[in-house]
């Protein structure tokens, strides 16, 4: 034993000695049938202590929690129970060890608890586990021999999937990522935990606490995720992840990797994209035993059930990543709540709604009370100083969870369809835009008014785009992993940062313009309204924008008189016409 003292209170098989004063208090029986306990001592001499005695019928599996007491537990920074005292018989019927009793702890699943659980594994899984001996897997199959046997099953899945009401769309789609995959986002290996499902994971007050290392592991990087995250059992139930938090807790683990040197650089787009196929397969594994448990009664039936359910949820909820893309919309907003909750409006008309909105708050007076009016929408306030749009634009699109980025303008509508047909676009380019209606609005104590209208709407000629853009931010929607390929919006060239985006986007990706008006673009005729009806110290962000593209001399004309020149009017262009000309009335003018 590890602590000689402990042979005056237990025996070798690890039971009490009867002439010690002792309580038991049964936690929990575990897979093999013996119980987890909680021992309190009385003794004269050291006052009450109290334990927790673990007996094990893995003699394996059970000592590898030595290994990680002595090897691993070192280098974290979390906190695990320690081992106190084990036995020494190789017989596994009388094995056992003795834990430090961490007292009660708090295993609700919520946010805190995966988010903090996610950085975390990012810890352990940066640790080199070359000097001890680790199986590869553990009382799973790997990725690999599961892709094999969800292909035999394909069937079996199928059937389950159309009994459950997926769309034929959804199940040609998976069927075709089994069909096709190749395995080869899951080849990075690291030193997982092995069982970290949520009953594994606690919190003692602010501490995290991590417990039950016998499965200890080199793993997938996504298996530890998947075990967190999303997988299911007939023994407990799963709260029913978001796909907000799902994705926001793998962007913190990203987070806490790259902090690491040993770090291997995975674009965050492809990242989050394996993880959601490694999720879907290991479901869909998990799918058809469930199936087979329920056919030959196993467990109970009522949890199986109800397991099959969560598992059928985790599917759904993966495979919307390609079925139904979340788009993150970025609004820059600086003192116009009456204005920003039209645009809020808007969104909550989509016609598709997969969508999160980051409103960046731009040293303003607070707008939680304005997205407040709006509870069905899925919104986030970024709260910085006032350092302009681009920057706000910038930190929204890191925050992101979206694999599109729509951008919208607090001042600016997107009418009901905007998104959808924007999607839609979306299948052969790497970035569309709109054509829009130019709105003079009259502004008032609670809204706005439309007064005049006007088409918005030009060939995209890329040569003709370096002499005068017709690109309209507001409405735009591209690949997130652009910013990956060019980096952020340039913030030096300020006034003219979405003419220098468009420019760098369409010299390297395929970009498109969408000729449907489905874009309120707000231009008002009154003086500092709008910063594009400013041209009063623009000369030098347009010089530098003409430096970096190479652009040659170019005026700082009022935006409509550059409308009415012959060069511009010759790319005017059909449109259609989508808005009824009514006024946006929002809750904010309701309230």
């Amino acid at each position: 034993m590890k602590t000689k003292a402990w042979h005056s209170w237990i025996d070798s098989e690890g039971k009490p000695l009867l002439n010690v004063p002792f309580e038991r208090e049964y936690i929990y029986q575990g897979n093999n049938g013996k119980f987890i306990e909680r021992w309190t001592f009385n003794s004269n001499t050291d006052g009450t202590e109290q334990f927790i005695f673990k007996p094990s019928t893995n003699l394996k599996k059970s000592r590898m929690e030595q290994v990680v007491e002595d090897f691993l537990l070192p280098n974290l920074t979390v906190r695990t129970p320690r081992i106190i005292a084990y036995s020494e018989s190789n017989d596994p019927d009388c094995y056992w060890i003795i834990l430090e009793d961490l007292g009660v702890l708090n295993h609700t699943l919520n946010n805190e608890l995966i988010m903090n659980g996610t950085r975390a594994a990012a810890e352990w899984h940066q640790i080199s586990a070359a000097e001890i001996s680790l199986p590869y897997g553990g009382h799973s199959p790997l990725i690999g021999e599961v892709l094999e046997q969800i292909k035999i099953s394909t069937k079996t899945w199928e059937s389950i999937l159309i009994d459950a009401g997926y769309s034929a769309q959804r199940i040609e789609m998976l069927k075709q990522l089994v069909l096709e995959e190749e395995g080869t986002l899951f080849t990075v290996n690291v030193l997982s935990h092995g069982d970290y499902y949520p009953l594994n994971l606690a919190l003692r007050g602010e501490e995290l606490v991590i417990i039950d290392w016998e499965y200890v592991q080199i793993n997938s990087v996504y298996w530890d995720l998947y075990n967190l995250l999303d997988i299911t059992s007939p023994r407990y139930r799963r709260p029913a992840q978001t796909r907000q938090v799902r994705k926001e807790a793998l962007n913190a683990y990203l987070e806490e990797r790259q902090k690491q040197p040993t770090f291997e650089n995975l674009p965050k787009d492809d990242f989050i994209e394996g993880y959601m196929r490694y999720a879907i397969y290991y479901s869909l594994w998990i799918l058809t035993l469930v199936e087979q448990d329920i056919i030959n009664g196993r467990f109970d039936e009522k949890n199986l059930r109800s397991q099959r359910d969560e598992t059928l949820n985790v599917i759904f909820q993966c495979s919307s990543h390609w079925i139904h893309p979340l788009v993150s919309v970025i609004t820059p907003t600086f003192n116009r709540p009456e204005i920003l909750s039209e645009m809020l409006e808007g969104l909550h008309r989509q016609t598709y709604k997969d969508i999160e909105c980051i409103i960046v708050n731009d040293g303003g007076t607070s707008v939680e009370w304005v997205v407040d009016l709006y509870p069905e929408l899925d919104i986030k306030v970024i709260n910085q100083e006032n350092m302009k749009h681009p920057r706000a634009r910038n930190n929204g699109v890191a925050s992101a969870n979206g694999k599109f980025i729509l951008l919208c303008d607090d001042d600016d509508i997107l009418l009901p369809t905007h998104t959808e047909s924007m999607l839609e676009a979306m299948k052969d380019y790497q970035l569309v835009y709109s054509d829009a209606e130019i709105v003079e609005f009259i502004e008032h104590t609670n809204g706005r008014t439309p007064e005049r209208r006007q088409l918005f709407a030009y060939l995209m000629d890329l040569e003709a785009m370096r002499e005068f853009s017709t690109f309209i931010p507001s409405g735009c929607m591209y690949h997130k992993s652009i910013h990956e390929e060019i980096g952020y919006f340039d913030e030096e060239v300020y006034h003219y940062w979405d003419w220098d985006f468009f420019l760098r986007v369409s010299a390297i990706f395929k970009v498109n313009r969408v000729p449907i008006a489905s874009v309120l673009y707000a231009f008002s005729s009154q003086a500092g309204t709008n910063l594009s009806a400013n041209t009063d110290s623009m000369r030098p962000f347009l010089d530098k924008l003409s430096k970096k593209h190479n652009l040659g001399e170019l005026p700082t004309k009022n935006f409509f008189t550059l409308l009415e020149e012959e060069r511009v009017q010759k790319r005017f262009a059909e449109s259609k016409i989508i808005w009824d000309g009514e006024p946006i009335v929002s809750r904010y003018s309701i309230f």
